[in-house]
């Protein structure tokens, strides 16, 4: 099952994916924005691990509103912001 996945078209869409965010992180390294010691590839780990361990729970769950849902988002957001940054950013400096 594994081998199938790693040779698929959602794999390669799945590593575009990861692709990406590791960009990010690496732009914002390049303009100072983020703190130096950030590993683009340990924060590509902890944000996809969050929010796919987030998503799974709410499917898993049923949960009650899309509020609560938001409001989830929204913390994990504002904390891996404030991972990479060193910036506190709460929820109404959206």
């Amino acid at each position: 099952l594994r081998k199938r996945f790693y040779g698929s078209k959602a794999f390669e869409s799945f590593t575009r994916y990861y692709g990406i965010i590791e960009e990010v992180v690496k732009e914002g390294l390049e303009s100072g924005d983020f703190r130096p010691e950030v590993n683009p590839r340990v924060f590509r780990n902890m944000f996809l691990g969050a929010f796919s361990h987030m998503a799974l729970r709410w499917l898993i769950l049923q949960p009650r509103t899309e509020t609560d849902i938001l409001e989830e988002i929204n913390q994990a957001a504002g904390l891996l912001f404030c991972a990479v940054t060193g910036t506190v950013r709460h929820v109404s400096d959206r």
